[in-house]
């Protein structure tokens, strides 16, 4: 299993857990209804299970393609949960706005590829993108910044 397509093999095992994992949930923790009145376990069970219909179909020709085993990188990966955890740590305190500009630069930080504008630019349009989506589209009641002291 030297020569497998492992990159793939590990999208397909993920999509096959989360799918049948969220799918089984749904299943047994929710009335699924009828074709005519669907219950509230209808739709995430439908959709866990193309998760995992999905999953096998990503996987199985990885089985028989040849790869090579991806490396592991340290940095990019730090950055990027660094990033989650300051996010998660910032919302509350500053607000919307604030956390994902500090999402995006210290996520992108290991990017050699991308100037500090750039950066930047992807940060302001995450931030806009997602004011425009949560607040305006979906009504939730996000402040866009604040400070605390």
């Amino acid at each position: 299993m030297g020569d497998r397509d492992f990159k793939d093999l590990a999208s397909s095992l993920v999509l096959i857990l989360l799918g049948g994992s969220s799918a089984l949930y749904a299943w047994s923790h929710y009335a699924l209804g009828s074709i005519r009145q669907p219950g509230p376990g209808a739709f995430p069970t439908v959709l866990g299970a193309l998760l995992v219909v999905f999953g096998v179909l990503i996987g199985i020709p990885a089985l028989r393609r040849e790869g090579t085993l991806p490396q592991f990188e340290l940095v990019p990966f730090a950055a990027v949960v660094l990033s989650v955890i300051a996010f998660s740590m910032l919302i509350e305190p500053f607000g919307l706005v604030p956390s994902i500009v500090a999402l995006v630069v210290i996520a992108t930080v290991p990017e050699k590829r991308l100037s500090w504008t750039g950066k930047l630019l992807l940060a302001v349009g995450l931030s806009i993108s997602c004011a425009v989506i949560f607040i305006l589209g979906l009504g939730l009641t996000l402040e866009l910044a604040k400070w605390p002291y």
